[in-house]
């Protein structure tokens, strides 16, 4: 809730939000965006971005970026 806050403090600003694994779902789900699964501990190629325009439903986008997060250990990545 007080990344949320901060966020919605800079309205009109470009912020840069750096998450953990389990944390970047309730920071999007917070600010509007889509529930995202939690990442896996050694899953580093994401980037989320979440645009907010007020009066509008928020606008969302999954990219990776760098080399791929390769951990098949992790449940989540055996999806992909």
């Amino acid at each position: 809730g007080q990344v949320a806050a901060a966020v919605k403090a800079k309205a009109g600003q470009s912020v840069l939000v750096v998450g953990h694994s389990n944390t970047i779902n309730a920071i999007a789900t917070a600010l509007g965006g889509p529930k995202i699964a939690d990442l896996c501990d050694g899953e580093y190629d994401q980037i989320f971005v979440l645009h907010l325009v007020e009066g509008a439903p928020a606008r969302f986008a999954r990219l990776r970026f760098g080399a791929p997060t390769l951990d098949r250990g992790c449940p989540q990545m055996r999806q992909n």
